[in-house]
């Protein structure tokens, strides 16, 4: 039985769960366990927050995911940002830090210079530019080479970039990633993932995490129209790959049922993300938005 307040217990979770979380160690500027957003924005609901898994709480880990968000154009467009530091990179935290406050600042630009258009390929590069950038100084202080394998092996993170119109009816929200987070649709019906998902559908092309500061060749990007009354969600993969391989299991479903037709409060939101259970130890990070493509009032 959960008791009020704690993270609901699919089966039967990790010893590691039961333990009380160690506070992070590290730097003083990368200290937060848990961190929520919320409020309204035009026509938008929206519900965010990003917790350490059981993992790094019990190692003392950093939260290797991050999270932002910001208006542009005016105040027509949301733009989030979601990135999740690859493991093996030593402080790839920073990275998902860094990656996306600078795609948001690369999207507000563009779409405060010309209110439509937006370069997301461009984006990316900025966003591996500054990976490599901030990574020199502290790769030659440890007296290494700035070549693509040691960067790689400091910075490296996944960046999901989303554009949601906050006003009128305007339903069109463009999405573009590296890696394996992803954007989803929630209605009635339960869960619809934007892009090739790691499980169930169509797979990815390879089980290997494509990151930045790596950059593919084509970045994937797409314009979807989001249907009246459902709910546009932004997650890593600590918080869908429980849901199993046709998005229909415990955490998906008690997920759908709690998100959906209306948000959470902020806090049970935050409560709802940090679930336990089996071996799902990842850090969890979700932005969820309702009120796409409401009219004007």
């Amino acid at each position: 039985m959960d008791r009020p307040g704690e993270p609901t217990t699919f089966g039967q979770p990790q010893r590691a769960a039961g333990v009380e979380a160690q506070l992070l160690r590290g730097d003083g500027v990368h200290a937060a366990d848990t961190i929520i957003d919320h409020g309204c924005f035009g026509n938008l609901v929206v519900r965010a927050a990003s917790v350490r898994g059981t993992y790094a709480r019990y190692e003392s880990g950093p939260r290797e995911d991050d999270y932002t968000m910001g208006a542009a154009g005016d105040g027509r467009w949301l733009v989030v940002a979601l990135a999740d530091g690859v493991t093996s990179a030593s402080a790839s935290h920073l990275a998902a830090t860094l990656a996306v406050r600078t795609a948001v600042q690369q999207v507000q630009r563009q779409l405060d210079e010309d209110g439509l258009g937006v370069d997301l390929h461009g984006v990316f590069q900025s966003a591996a530019y500054q990976l490599r950038r901030s990574a020199e100084p502290l790769l030659e202080a440890d007296g290494l080479d700035c070549t693509a394998d040691h960067i790689a092996a400091l910075f490296a993170t996944t960046l999901l970039v989303a554009i949601v119109p906050a006003a009128g009816a305007d339903r069109r929200v463009r999405v573009a990633r590296v890696g394996d987070s992803n954007a989803w649709t929630l209605g009635d019906g339960g869960w619809t993932p934007l892009l090739a998902p790691k499980a169930g559908g169509a797979p990815l092309a390879s089980s290997a995490v494509r990151a930045l500061p790596r950059l593919p060749e084509a970045v994937e990007v797409i314009e979807v129209d989001v249907a009246p009354g459902r709910t546009l969600v932004l997650a890593s993969d600590g918080v869908t790959d429980p849901f199993g391989p046709t998005f229909d299991g415990d955490v998906a479903r008690c997920l759908a049922r709690e998100w959906h037709p209306e948000l959470p409060a902020p806090l049970e939101f935050a409560r709802q993300l940090s679930f336990r259970g089996q071996s799902w130890d990842d850090d969890r990070t979700a932005i969820a938005i309702t009120g796409i493509g409401l009219p004007a009032t």
